[in-house]
């Protein structure tokens, strides 16, 4: 499965992005605010492809692309119609956010319309948490302590922004937007299981 990162500082366009790429069933994608994070995130993660806002100053925009781009991730750009981009470059695709999800699907993935799984199909959220990796439950089980991201990567011997980059992805697993929906997702699944009492200590 594809791994995409997905950052706007529009928290409607980049999470509803992020669901519908995840809705393809072969992709998944990690929502960020800030483009700052973008760059940590790819390189922790593993990411095939980012989208990126393009706004802000166009040095630091070009900046981390050229970044991005020598880490192998293919990038392509988020922008309002009647905002005009920075050049960027012939091979930089930009999504419109007012495109169709068919349009913003085939730049990801030219197939991705017709394997879309519809939305009575998406997994009940046992079957969700049943997917989180181990890491990933030893996360959800230290978020339950109400133990920070810094904490968190403290104990488990990775960074903070490697937690964040967690945290993100088990959001998008559990279909859920924040901590409070995750760990009511885990809980009601037993996601947590005997981690829940091993994150405590």
């Amino acid at each position: 499965m594809r791994l995409v990162v997905v950052q706007d500082r529009s928290r409607l366009f980049r999470e509803g992005l992020a669901r519908l790429l995840c809705a393809t069933g072969r992709i998944h994608a990690i929502a960020l605010r800030d483009e700052g994070e973008v760059l940590a995130t790819c390189a922790g993660s593993g990411a095939d492809a980012a989208l990126v806002e393009l706004a802000g100053e166009a040095t630091a925009l070009a900046r981390l692309v050229a970044e991005l781009q020598c880490a192998g991730v293919r990038v392509v750009g988020s922008s309002p119609a009647a905002r005009r981009r920075p050049a960027l470059g012939p091979t930089i695709p930009v999504v419109d956010r007012r495109s169709s999800a068919d349009e913003v699907l085939a730049i990801f993935d030219p197939d991705a319309a017709a394997r879309l799984v519809p939305a009575t199909r998406l997994p009940a959220a046992s079957t969700a948490a049943g997917e989180l990796t181990a890491r990933e439950r030893q996360v959800l089980a230290l978020i339950g302590t109400g133990a920070t991201s810094a904490e968190i990567g403290a104990r488990l011997g990775i960074s903070a922004k490697t937690v964040e980059g967690r945290r993100q992805s088990i959001y998008a697993k559990l279909g859920v937007q924040n901590q409070a929906g995750a760990l009511s997702v885990a809980l009601r699944s037993g996601a947590l299981g005997g981690e829940r009492s091993s994150g405590a200590r």
